[in-house]
């Protein structure tokens, strides 16, 4: 299991490198129209794997727009003999290209996405508290707010954020570079890119992700700047005899450079007591079996131990949530098993089923609360003042009293008492 990082990383890089490969200088018509189209071509795909996928497309239009401004001003003053069309080809191909691309994969309606989106984002949080039921994303650790230090850590630490900030300030002003404009566009591009994504992750880490590009890019570019201006330095040393301080001094820069990241003690959330546990689940339990679990664990248990879960990490945005959240935090035994029971006979459809009969949603959730306390024979009494018909009861019952096999499965804090939930 990977979720879809790897893909935000994938097509974000490969979008980037094919529009500034199509701004290169002098080159060919076909070959603007191949490498503008295959930008376009990622970006659809982009958008059949996450549909976050607008975020790439916005800042590479939002970059265009300023490097054609940009080399406008520089045609108009300067008097250069400065190409405009191919740019305006490349740009105008890229747009196309995204929008049918998108269409194509994605669906029509979800191109307008690149202008909607981006205007809630600020406000995502307060968009994920509407609705009836609780949303899980809520209690997600990605979507939890930092502080400008804390994004900073996030991101490999200020080493690294300084150095990726001034290549691209070198980028602008070293005019004596080979591609120099088509870098422009690259450091317009970047310098956006930073400065919207260190703010939006302090609205929600998740997209903290998002600034591991531009910064790792940069910072890399940085060190083969740094390298080639040390190795000339070297090499003007080694004529006077001064080897030994320019090596001593690679190695101390070297050495500010490793202790600077802090990834250092990062480790894997999976480890062999979680593997032993899902090996013996696998094992030791019917195959239609059901596991009940937090969601975060729920993708470990369809991966590894091969069974069907209560819900997951693309399931925690429902009632499920809720539910689950229940049964952790009630101190009745006897609503955590009704509950329990409930989710394993129907999910959560027993809410849905009661406003097919007309119920809305509190009334629907006032009953369950109800039901989940009685055993089969209790409820089909108490139920006939709302549902005369037993037809319909029956219906509701098999959604709450009839539970297929399931097992429980709890990750306990560092400090419990393992004998006390052991005995749970």
């Amino acid at each position: 299991w990977f979720d879809t990082d790897p893909y935000v990383i994938l097509f974000s890089v490969l979008s980037v490198w094919m529009l500034f490969l199509s701004l290169r200088q002098k080159l060919t018509f076909n070959k603007i129209i191949l490498f503008s189209t295959i930008s376009g071509l990622c970006i659809g795909l982009f958008s059949l794997t996450w549909d976050g996928w607008w975020y790439i497309f916005d800042l590479l239009t939002f970059s265009m727009l300023f490097y054609i401004l940009n080399l406008f001003l520089i045609k108009s003053n300067v008097n250069k003999q400065i190409n405009l069309n191919s740019p305006l080809v490349s740009f105008f191909l890229f747009i196309l290209s995204s929008f049918l691309f998108v269409s194509i994969f994605s669906g029509i309606g979800t191109f307008k996405h690149f202008l909607s989106r981006p205007l809630n984002i600020a406000f995502a949080k307060g968009a994920l508290q509407r609705g009836f039921w609780p949303n899980g994303f809520l209690t997600v650790n990605e979507l939890k707010s930092e502080s400008i230090a804390e994004v900073i850590y996030e991101i490999g630490g200020i080493t690294v954020i300084l150095f990726a900030v001034l290549y691209l300030i070198l980028t602008f002003f070293n005019k004596k570079s080979t591609n120099h404009l088509e870098k422009k566009f690259i450091g317009f591009l970047f310098f956006f890119w930073i400065t919207i994504m260190v703010f939006v992750s302090m609205q929600a880490n998740r997209f903290s992700l998002l600034l591991t590009i531009p910064l790792s890019i940069s910072f890399g570019l940085f060190l083969e700047y740094l390298f080639y201006l040390l190795f000339n330095k070297i090499n003007r040393l080694h004529k006077k005899e001064w080897v030994l301080l320019a090596v001593f001094t690679a190695v101390f820069m070297a050495g500010i450079f490793i202790n600077s990241f802090p990834y250092r003690n990062v480790a894997p959330i999976m480890n062999r007591d979680w593997w032993n546990v899902l090996s013996d689940i696998k094992m030791r339990t019917p195959k239609d079996a059901i596991i009940n679990s937090w969601w975060g664990f729920g993708h470990w248990f369809k991966a590894i131990a091969d069974r069907r879960v209560i819900f997951d990490g693309a399931t925690q945005d429902t009632p499920l949530t809720y539910w689950m959240a229940r049964v952790f935090l009630t101190d009745s035994e006897t609503e955590a098993l009704g509950i329990l029971r409930m989710l394993n006979s129907g999910s959560d459809k027993a809410s849905e089923e009661l406003e097919k009969l007309g119920f809305n949603k509190y009334k629907s959730l006032s009953i369950l609360n109800k039901i989940i306390l009685l055993n089969k024979k209790e409820v089909n009494a108490w139920l006939v003042k709302y549902i005369p018909g037993q037809d319909e009861r029956n219906r509701i019952l098999r959604l709450t009293h009839h539970p297929q096999t399931a097992y429980f499965v709890l990750d306990p804090p560092i400090n419990a008492n393992i004998d006390e939930i052991s005995t749970v």
